[in-house]
């Protein structure tokens, strides 16, 4: 039977969060992520990895918990827009 989840106490949280991000986000996010994250959840341990073009899967398929990134509008990038999963 369903249930509803419990609440979520960031405080009591020691899960283990994968994030990916692409470079210019480590250098401009990652530090103020990362300083707030542990201030409200200090038990939880942050994964990081680069976004690469896998990254949408592993976010469909939960195996990636957030993801910074970027697409462009222009058709000759690998991140173009058209590629999002819909």
């Amino acid at each position: 039977m369903l249930g509803w989840a419990p609440q979520f106490d960031p405080f009591q949280s020691a899960r283990v969060y994968h994030l990916e991000l692409v470079e210019t986000a480590y250098s401009s996010l990652y530090l103020n992520i990362v300083i707030e994250a542990l201030q409200q959840a200090p038990n939880i341990k942050l994964k990081t990895k680069t976004w690469n073009q896998d990254t949408f899967e592993r976010l469909i398929k939960r195996d990636a918990d957030f993801g910074i990134g970027m697409v462009e509008f222009d058709e000759r990038s690998t991140n173009q827009v058209q590629q999002v999963p819909k």
